[in-house]
């Protein structure tokens, strides 16, 4: 397949959330699998593609980028199918830099007073998908009780129960049985 390729792993949060942005969108690409430990991040050619030999990466053509946040933002202007997950009004692109940025600080308080999503929208925006896959995985590993936070309890329910998410977390999921660790219920 040529056209989009996406260097990925899904137990990073990062790659998760590009990942499932571009499959909610319909966004045609080919997964490359960069298992963690393999010659691939040292490869010269991957390091072409990222000098921090790092993932998530995408590749299009001659064009690549690398960074989550950088990929969830530029994107949007050469696939045209994310734009209505980067609402054009300025106050909520800040919104979503600043979520995207601080990730899951605030939420409870600050996001989600009297809105579903985060960017004060009623869909998800690309900081729901961002700071999902952080504070989700936070969730599935239960290393900390969001009970006492029911805005935020709800919202990772909704995020829960998109279009993808368990497709998207599978291998996270698998990962963290494989090694001992009991996921929970909230992610």
């Amino acid at each position: 397949m040529t056209g989009l390729q996406l260097y990925a792993n899904f137990i990073s949060q990062p790659a998760r959330a590009v990942a499932w942005v571009l499959k909610t969108k319909n966004v045609k690409y080919e997964l490359i699998q960069a298992d963690f430990g393999a010659p691939l991040f040292t490869s010269p050619e991957f390091l072409k593609l990222n000098p921090n030999g790092l993932i998530p990466v995408i590749k299009d053509g001659d064009f690549s980028l690398y960074e989550g946040n950088a990929i969830l933002v530029l994107v949007p202007l050469i696939h045209s199918k994310i734009n209505a997950l980067t609402p054009q009004d300025e106050i909520y692109l800040k919104n979503i830099d600043a979520v995207i940025t601080k990730n899951a600080k605030l939420l409870e308080t600050g996001y989600l007073v009297d809105k579903p999503f985060i960017a004060g929208t009623d869909a998800p925006t690309l900081a729901d998908y961002v700071c999902y896959c952080e504070v989700g995985q936070t969730a599935l590993l239960g290393v900390f009780d969001f009970s006492a936070y029911p805005k935020l309890t709800a919202w990772l329910a909704r995020m829960k129960s998109l279009e993808h998410h368990d497709e998207m977390h599978a291998v996270l999921s698998g990962f963290l049985s494989s090694i001992g660790l009991i996921a929970s219920e909230a992610a």
